[in-house]
């Protein structure tokens, strides 16, 4: 994650090409949320998408983020209060991690059961679906905002893009093997097509992680009550 803030990441990409949240995974956060809705935080909002999302039900929320690219693009996606401010004995709640979930020593927020019928472990395959629609050309741009796509390209800047004039780079073999994998495509490809224009239904492996700290849900019941 940490290659979103190398000068040449291209942001504006990600922010263009990536999928967004479906509206069911905000309504199951949401409703999973019982603390008062004032303040929330998003932990590594990148382009500021599921902030933008969650603004219309809070009446404040923070996106953090370490790269200034990122932040300029939330910024150009809608006109924020942009400062800078520390909170001091604060509550936030809640605080929302997407992608940076991933990047982050989970151990030391949760510990998970191993036995998925354990009480309050829920194991539901696809309830909530990441899907989207795209061109493999699209799906191409996508692969090309990954961070270890990224610092491939820069360990290897001898291996130049079909679109940069060269013989092409991982993303490039990858995509030859993936229409090498269909034959209808194949076929396609053959005839004259263009790869790029190839539709495609894209969906994304997620996992949904939802906890609430005991001091919370003590708050709740008890607003008047007082927490260091």
């Amino acid at each position: 994650m940490a290659s979103f803030s190398d000068e040449g990441y291209d942001c504006s990409a990600y922010a263009a090409y990536r999928p967004s949240p479906p509206k069911a995974l905000y309504d199951t956060v949401l409703a999973y949320h019982q603390s008062p809705r004032e303040l929330c935080v998003d932990l590594g909002t990148g382009h500021g998408a599921v902030a933008r999302a969650l603004a219309t039900h809070f009446k404040s929320v923070l996106g953090v983020d370490s790269s200034e690219g990122m932040l300029k693009e939330a910024a150009r996606a809608q006109q924020w209060d942009i400062r800078i401010s520390v909170f001091n004995n604060e509550w936030m709640y809640p605080v929302e991690c997407r992608d940076f979930a991933k990047w982050t020593d989970l151990t030391r927020l949760v510990s998970v059961p191993a036995n998925d019928d354990a009480p309050g472990v829920s194991n539901t395959p696809g309830a909530i679906q990441m899907r989207a629609s795209q061109t493999l050309g699209s799906l191409e741009i996508l692969i090309r905002t990954l961070s270890m796509v990224h610092e491939w390209r820069k360990a290897h800047p001898e291996a130049l893009s079909v679109r940069e004039g060269g013989s092409g780079d991982c993303v490039d073999t990858l995509m030859r093997d993936i229409i090498e994998g269909e034959e209808k495509w194949r076929v396609f490809v053959t005839s004259g097509g263009n790869w790029r224009d190839i539709e495609v239904g894209l969906e994304m492996r997620s996992i949904l992680l939802m906890a609430r700290k005991k001091q919370f849900l003590s708050y709740c019941e008890d607003p008047h009550q007082h927490y260091p």
